[in-house]
C-alpha cells in the first residue's frame, strides 16, 4: 500500500492537505503544526474513529480531542495505491454524535465501489492486520516507541506458529522434577558436584604421583646424558684456546705485512701526484668552481650568440617586409597620409568615369520633345512640313557629340584608376587604408627588432669580455697544475685528476694508519704462553659458536635437571600411599555413576516437557531476536548486535563482542528508544503480511537520538522504505538536512495553523 494524498478538516487541520510519495517521507514542521494531528487523522482514516470512547480527567476521547477547530465537521479524504490500483477512500460526518461515519471507498477516477472494503475492515482490508497489531508496530506516536502486550498481538504471533498453552499438572509435574535435580545437581551445589569435586582432587593426586614419577626418570636419564656431553664439549674448547695462540702468530705476521705494503703505496702515491703536490684540496676544489662557473657562463654566450642570430633573422625579415610596401621609405604617418590622398583620388576619377551619361540622356529627352512638338505642329499646318527636321538634325548632331565626349572622359577615368589599384597591387580601393595600417604594424616592428638585435648584440659583447676575463685568470692556475691544457675540457680533466690523486693519496695514509693499529694491537695482545710457530693442534670436528654454545646449554641442563629431581623426591613423600588412593577413587566412581544416572533421568523427563511446552516460543522469538538484533546494530553504529525479548516484551541487550546482557531499564533514554525502534522494525517485517506493504508511520521518533545515530537511523529508515514506505514527522530540521538530495528522499515542510 503505498499512501499519496490525504485532505484533512481534523483537530486544528482545515481544509489541509499533505502529498507523500513512495521511499522514504521526511515532514519537518514545528511544534503544534499538526504532526500528531496528521498522524491521527490517518489512523482514524484506516481504522476509523472510536465514538463510544469517553473523556477521562487526564485524556480526552478522540472524538472531542480532534473536532475540528473551525466548527466544521470533521471528514478527510485518503488516496492511496494498493496492488497497482488508485483507491479513494472517504470519511464524512452527517450526524454530530457518529463524526467521519459515513464511508465510501471507490477507484480513484471513477464511480466503481471497491468490493470488500468497508468501513469496518478498511485497515484489516488494506494493511491485513487489525488495529491493535498495527498500533504495535508499524504505526509509532510521538513518545510511544515501546511494544507492550496485547491480546491481539499474541494472536497475530501466535497465527504464524500454529496454537498451545501450558496446563496446571505441567508446572506440578515440573516444580516436583525440579527439586530432584536440584537435590542432585544445582550450578555447582548438589551430591554429584560434591562427588566430582572430590573425584577431581584424588584423580588429581594419583595422576600427578604417576607424572612426578615418569618425569624423574626421565630427568635421571637427562642429567647422565648432559654430564657426558658437557665432558667432551671441555676436551674441545681446550683445543680451541690452543688454535688461537697459534693463530695470533698467523695474524701478527699478516698484519706486519699489509703495514708494510700500505706504506709503500703510500709513498708511490705522492711521488706520481706531480703539478697536483703544489694545490691543497681546498686549493683544487676552488679551481672545480670557478670552471664549472666559467662553464655556466659559456652556456650563457651560446644561448645569447643564438639569440642574436635569430633577432637578425627577424630583422632582415621585418625590412623586407617594409620595403616590398608600396609605401616604403616613408614614415608610418606619411604612409597613412599618402594612402588617404590616393583614396580622395581614386573616389574623384570614379565620379569623372560616369561623365557624360546624365547630360546625354537629358539631351535625347529634349530631342524627342522638340520632335514630337514640330511633327505636330507640321501636321496641323502651323509649320512647313520640311521644319522639323532642322531641330531633328541639331538634335542629333550635339547628342553624338555629348557621346564623343563622355566616352574619351570615361577612359581617361578608368586609366587613373587602374594604375592607383596596380600601385598598391590591390583588387579596389577598399584596401588602400588595409595597407597603409599594415604598414604601420611592420614599421613598428622592424623598429623594435632594431632594438632587441642593439640590446643582444650589447649583451653578447658583455659576456664575451666576462668570459675572456674570468677564463685568462682561471688558465693562469690551471698552467700551474698542467702546462698541456689549452681547452676548458682539458682544465676540467686537470683538476678532476689531482683531485682524484689527492682523494687516493687520503685513502692511502688513512689505510696505512689503520694497518699499524692493527698490527700493535695483534702485539699487544699475544699471550706469553702461545705456542711457537709449527705447533699446529689438530681442529675439532665442530664449530667454536657450536661449541661454546652447546657447553652453554650443558652447564644450564645440568643445573635444572638437578633442581628438578630434588623437588620430585619431596613431592612424592608428600602424596602419601598410592594404593590407598585407587581404592578411595573406585568406591566413589560407583556411587556417582548411579546418581549421574537419576540425574540424566531427570533431565530427560524436564527437556522432553519444556521442548513441548516451549515450541511456539522457540519459533517466533529466535527469529524476532535476531531481526531485532540486526537493525540494533545499524542504529548503534555496531555498539550493540543482540537483542533478547521476552514473551511481554521486556528487552535485554548485549554488545557487540561482550557476554553480558543489559536490562533495558540500565540504557540511556536515547538507547532505549533506539532498542525500541528496532524491535518494531522487526515486529513489523514478522508479523505485517509482506504482500501489502503496509507503511511505517512516525511522529518524532528520533527526537533523543544523537545526530551519529540518527543518521545510523535514517539510513536503516531509507533501507525499510525499499519494502514499504515510511513517513516520518519530525519537528526539527536536522533529518531533512541529512537527507537533502538524497535518492527516495521526499522532504515536506510544513507551517503552523493557527486556531480560528
Amino acid at each position: 500500500m503505498i499512501l499519496k494524498r490525504l485532505s484533512a478538516s481534523f483537530g486544528k487541520l482545515r481544509d489541509a492537505s499533505l502529498e507523500l510519495r513512495e521511499g522514504l517521507n521526511i515532514i519537518e514542521a514545528p511544534n503544534e503544526a499538526g504532526k500528531s494531528t496528521w498522524l491521527s487523522f490517518l489512523f482514524a482514516m484506516l481504522y476509523g474513529l472510536d465514538t463510544r470512547s469517553r473523556d477521562k480527567k487526564e485524556q480526552l476521547a478522540d472524538k472531542n480531542r480532534y473536532a475540528p477547530w473551525s466548527g466544521a465537521p470533521m471528514q478527510g479524504v485518503l488516496e492511496c495505491s494498493v496492488s497497482g490500483r488508485d483507491i479513494t477512500i472517504e470519511r464524512r460526518t452527517l450526524r454530530s454524535n457518529s463524526p467521519m461515519g459515513q464511508f465510501s471507498a471507490r477507484y480513484t477516477g471513477t464511480a466503481d465501489s471497491v468490493p470488500g472494503l468497508t468501513a469496518e475492515n478498511a485497515g484489516q482490508w488494506l494493511l491485513g492486520v487489525p488495529r491493535e497489531v498495527y498500533e504495535r508496530s508499524a504505526l509509532i506516536r510521538q513518545s510511544g516507541l515501546s511494544v507492550d502486550h496485547h491480546v491481539e498481538l499474541e494472536r497475530r504471533i501466535l497465527a504464524l506458529v500454529s496454537t498451545g498453552e501450558e496446563t496446571s499438572s505441567y508446572t506440578e509435574v515440573n516444580g516436583r522434577l525440579r527439586d530432584w535435580q536440584r537435590k542432585r545437581r544445582f550450578n555447582k551445589t548438589g551430591l554429584l558436584p560434591r562427588l566430582e569435586a572430590e573425584l577431581e582432587r584424588l584423580g588429581g593426586a594419583i595422576d600427578g604421583m604417576y607424572r612426578i614419577n615418569a618425569q624423574a626418570a626421565q630427568d635421571r636419564a637427562a642429567l647422565e646424558e648432559w654430564i657426558r656431553k658437557r665432558e667432551s664439549l671441555a676436551s674441545a674448547r681446550d683445543a680451541y684456546r690452543r688454535l688461537d695462540a697459534r693463530g695470533n702468530w698467523v695474524r701478527l705476521s699478516r698484519a706486519e705485512t699489509e703495514r708494510d705494503e700500505a706504506a709503500s703505496h703510500l709513498a708511490d702515491l705522492k711521488r706520481n701526484l706531480g703539478g697536483a703536490a703544489a694545490f691543497s684540496r681546498e686549493q683544487l676544489l676552488e679551481l672545480r668552481r670557478a670552471l664549472s662557473g666559467l662553464g655556466a657562463l659559456r652556456a650563457s654566450l651560446s644561448e645569447v650568440e643564438k639569440m642574436l642570430a635569430a633577432a637578425s633573422l627577424d630583422l632582415a625579415d621585418a625590412e623586407e617586409r617594409v620595403n616590398a610596401s608600396p609605401f616604403a621609405g616613408m614614415g608610418p604617418d606619411a604612409a597613412w597620409e599618402a594612402a588617404q590622398a590616393d583614396l580622395r583620388e581614386y573616389a574623384h576619377w570614379q565620379k569623372r568615369a560616369s561623365f557624360g551619361k546624365i547630360p546625354l540622356f537629358l539631351w535625347s529627352v529634349a530631342l524627342l520633345a522638340v520632335s514630337a512638338v514640330s511633327v505636330y505642329m507640321a501636321l496641323s499646318g502651323s509649320l512647313s512640313f520640311w521644319m522639323p527636321a532642322v531641330p531633328l538634325a541639331l538634335l542629333a548632331g550635339g547628342d553624338l557629340l555629348l557621346l564623343w565626349l563622355g566616352k574619351t572622359e570615361q577612359l581617361r577615368a578608368k586609366s587613373a584608376m587602374i594604375l592607383l589599384v596596380h600601385r598598391y597591387s590591390a583588387a579596389d580601393s577598399s584596401l588602400f587604408l588595409e595597407q597603409a595600417a599594415r604598414y604601420r604594424e611592420d614599421f613598428a616592428l622592424l623598429e623594435q627588432r632594431r632594438v632587441m638585435e642593439k640590446q643582444l648584440e650589447s649583451n653578447c659583447a658583455s659576456l664575451t669580455a666576462q668570459y675572456s676575463e674570468k677564463r685568462k685568470d682561471i688558465m693562469g692556475g690551471i698552467r700551474r697544475l698542467d702546462p698541456s691544457a689549452d681547452s676548458d675540457e682539458a682544465a676540467e680533466l686537470a683538476v678532476a685528476a689531482a683531485l682524484d690523486g689527492w682523494d687516493r693519496l687520503e685513502a692511502a695514509s688513512v689505510a696505512l694508519k689503520n694497518a699499524g693499529m692493527v698490527y700493535e694491537a695483534l702485539k699487544s695482545s699475544l699471550p706469553s704462553d702461545a705456542p711457537p710457530p709449527g705447533d699446529d693442534p689438530a681442529p675439532p670436528e665442530i664449530s667454536r659458536e657450536a661449541v661454546e654454545a652447546s657447553f652453554a646449554e650443558a652447564e644450564t641442563e645440568i643445573r635444572r635437571l638437578t633442581v628438578s629431581l630434588a623437588s620430585a623426591q619431596g613431592r612424592l613423600q608428600a602424596v602419601g600411599d598410592p594404593a590407598a588412593l585407587e581404592a578411595e577413587r573406585d568406591a566413589l566412581n560407583g556411587r556417582g555413576e548411579r546418581l549421574l544416572t537419576e540425574y540424566d533421568a531427570i533431565s530427560l523427563a524436564l527437556t522432553g516437557m519444556e521442548e513441548a511446552n516451549g515450541l511456539l516460543r522457540a519459533r517466533f522469538s529466535p527469529p524476532l531476536n535476531e531481526k531485532a538484533g540486526k537493525i540494533m546494530g545499524m542504529l548503534t553504529g555496531g555498539k550493540y548486535d543482540r537483542l533478547y525479548f521476552d514473551k511481554d516484551f521486556s528487552a535485554a541487550a548485549v554488545e557487540t563482542g561482550e557476554a553480558q546482557t543489559r536490562s533495558a531499564l540500565s540504557l540511556s533514554q536515547g538507547t532505549l528508544d533506539q532498542l525500541y525502534l528496532a524491535l518494531r522494525l522487526a515486529v513489523s517485517a514478522l508479523v505485517l503480511p509482506s504482500e501489502k506493504k503496509a507503511p511505517l508511520l512516525m511522529d518524532d521518533a528520533l527526537a533523543n537520538f544523537d545526530d551519529r545515530r540518527m543518521g545510523y537511523a535514517l539510513d536503516c529508515l531509507l533501507e525499510e522504505a525499499k519494502n514499504r514506505q515510511v513517513v516520518l514527522f519530525t519537528c526539527h530540521s536536522r533529518e531533512a538536512a541529512a537527507m537533502e538530495n538524497r535518492s527516495g528522499v521526499h522532504i515536506l515542510r510544513l507551517t503552523e495553523w493557527s486556531r480560528p
